[in-house]
């Protein structure tokens, strides 16, 4: 499956002493987690090479999200071009 946006990492964790696991979230389960679909490489102007992912958010809802592999969001233009929502770089799938 892969890593997950950063924006769905958990930032309270249980103290290191504590070996119990916490109880999922109400209304939280694992079907409600974003899944990976594909990975796309692409480059911008420069030459440097991105790896955008593109994820499912809800199982069955055709909507997708996509970021950076270091969890930078990123926006689709068109069928060949993504811009990094941060740094508005543009960036283009290679074949």
């Amino acid at each position: 499956m892969g890593s997950l946006p950063r924006l769905h990492h958990s930032s309270s964790r249980p103290s290191r002493s504590s070996n119990r696991r916490l109880p999922p979230a109400r209304g939280s389960s694992i079907a409600s987690l974003p899944n990976e679909v594909s990975r796309v490489r692409c480059a911008d102007d420069e030459g440097y090479l991105h790896t955008v992912i593109v994820w499912r958010l809800y199982p069955g809802i055709r909507g997708t999200s996509y970021t950076l592999d270091t969890g930078a969001l990123v926006n689709y233009v068109d069928e060949q071009t993504f811009e990094i929502d941060h740094t508005a770089v543009l960036i283009t799938k290679l074949s």
